[in-house]
């Protein structure tokens, strides 16, 4: 599959008949949409929110592809709430998205505002707020080498559980938490023994130096409000990001998850789920 935009799947959904609003959650690199279950969970019965959990293209569960970019991904991301749309219907939406998610979340909201909706067969989608996770829309440095290198020391095929790639990953110098994560990426093979990374590995490491990159932010600065959650741990948005982020879009706001890192929802899930709510409630 090549320059094309990808239907993804859904692997957690908390679809009711009831629900008025619903939200698209698109995860970082290396994770899935089942990583966020009990935040979607939490917020379909406080809200009565039809939460949609997606996997990225090249991860989980989703279809494979040589390339892996920005642009390309947030039209996954647009081509996934049409198909959904068409079937559930087209009620008003919301975003979240951590990391590598929040860049295509930019991504997506700015192509919309340039009127990358003009070409759709079916009604655009109705965005009335966004979240993003603990990133920034610009450029960074490499941080994932060691966690490549570390995936690619694991002899999949030897092994038959999850546990067994763990003594590999701690050769690799990785901690447990990022340890206890890579495990959550390891399935049964689906073809021949053993078992099997569930992201395209080749195409992550190929395209990796696009995904450190900037989303394309266009001249038009993002008119649906945002809010940018981030951990006091993390480095990931400084004070001059969000100069950035004050640039690129007309409405945002910011806060700080006290005693958390870049998984800001895994580190301090409370205090996470205590911002998003926060600022998604009164759009409820």
């Amino acid at each position: 599959m090549g320059m094309q935009a990808l239907t993804l799947h859904s692997s957690f959904s908390t679809f009711a008949a009831a629900a008025t609003k619903r939200l698209f959650i698109h995860p970082g690199l290396l994770g899935q949409g089942k990583n966020w279950q009990s935040i979607a969970k939490q917020l379909s019965h406080q809200f009565n929110l039809d939460v949609v959990c997606l996997d990225p293209r090249n991860h989980g569960e989703s279809p494979r592809s040589t390339e892996h970019s920005y642009p390309l991904m947030a039209a996954d991301l647009l081509s996934t709430i049409s198909t959904i749309n068409a079937d559930r219907g087209n009620i008003p939406t919301l975003f979240l998205g951590h990391s590598m998610g929040g860049k295509v979340v930019g991504q997506l909201l700015s192509d919309l505002e340039r009127g990358a909706s003009a070409n759709l067969t079916t009604e655009p989608p109705r965005v009335i707020a966004a979240v993003i996770v603990d990133i920034s829309m610009k450029q960074y440095d490499p941080s994932h080498n060691e966690v490549f290198q570390a995936i690619g020391s694991v002899p999949v095929k030897s092994i038959k559980m999850s546990s067994e790639a763990v003594p590999y990953l701690e050769n690799a110098g990785l901690p447990l938490s990022m340890i206890q994560f890579l495990r959550t990426n390891l399935r049964p093979a689906k073809r021949g023994s053993g078992m099997e990374w569930a992201m395209n590995y080749a195409a992550l490491t190929k395209n990796y130096s696009g995904i450190l990159a900037a989303p394309d932010m266009g001249n038009k600065p993002v008119s649906v409000p945002t809010h940018v959650i981030s951990g006091s741990r993390s480095d990931y948005v400084t004070e001059d990001d969000q100069d950035l982020f004050r640039r690129q879009f007309s409405d945002v706001t910011f806060s700080e998850v006290e005693g958390a890192g870049h998984w800001v929802h895994a580190d301090k899930p409370n205090l996470f789920m205590g911002a998003l709510t926060q600022f998604i409630s009164p759009f409820l």
